[in-house]
């Protein structure tokens, strides 16, 4: 079976109730959960979690488990993993103990799709839980916000502003599957922090067109205090 997008999940030791909150937030997606592949990549983690993460998956087809024991502590192992295995129209990141909206998969890859970009880009809510209660803070975007789509071609772009004015993590995009199969584009499993950044800094060097969505909030990034 085709599927229209790939979403890619490294889990490592996740809290099992956290992951079920993102489990559940690829299953309410508006784009439909049967057109998701959605890839589970369970990383250096105790067998306790892999027969959980196995068991919340039985029943779906579409749903992927792989079971990764290596040498790297990052999550680029298993995204490198995961994006080998994926045959989506379009690929997604999303961590185990985060979320996405429930149309942010078919926003943008509408978006994508219909302006012919090999990346979209979206924002995000930050959920600070250092009590029982969650402070949620909006990303700030310099782009213009009174827009609701912005198509950017090659060469009209300014690097800095897209590095400054978005983020720079993998969560908040969505990416052409074919262009990065095309151009072999894999994380460095040697880099220890910000490996997304140095990721993406090669997909805005190569890519021909780029849509931003300044007013979509997409996906909720979680951070246990």
């Amino acid at each position: 079976m085709s599927y229209l997008i790939s979403v890619i999940s490294p889990f490592h030791n996740t809290d099992i109730d956290v992951f079920r909150s993102s489990f559940e937030s690829v299953k309410n997606q508006t784009v439909g959960f049967e057109n998701i592949e959605y890839i589970i990549v369970v990383h250096n983690s105790k067998e306790e979690y892999a027969r959980k993460v196995e068991e919340m998956a039985k029943g779906f087809d579409n749903v992927k488990i792989f079971i990764l024991n290596n040498e790297y502590h990052t999550p680029s192992s298993p995204r490198n993993f995961g994006l080998k295995q994926a045959t989506g129209d379009y690929i997604a990141f999303l961590d185990s103990d985060d979320k996405l909206y429930p149309d942010a998969l078919k926003t943008s890859s509408d978006a994508i799709c219909e302006e012919n970009a090999q990346l979209c880009m979206f924002r995000f809510d930050n959920s600070l839980d250092g009590t029982n209660n969650v402070v949620v803070v909006r990303q700030y975007s310099l782009f213009d916000q009174t827009k609701e789509r912005i198509v950017l071609n090659k060469g009209e772009y300014d690097q800095a502003k897209l590095v400054t004015g978005m983020s720079m993590t993998v969560h908040t995009k969505l990416y052409d599957g074919n262009f990065i199969r095309k151009n072999n584009l894999y994380f460095d499993d040697k880099v220890s922090f910000a490996e997304d950044g140095l990721y993406n800094t090669t997909v805005f060097a190569i890519a021909d067109k780029i849509v931003i969505l300044p007013q979509l909030i997409a996906y909720q990034y979680y951070q246990n205090e």
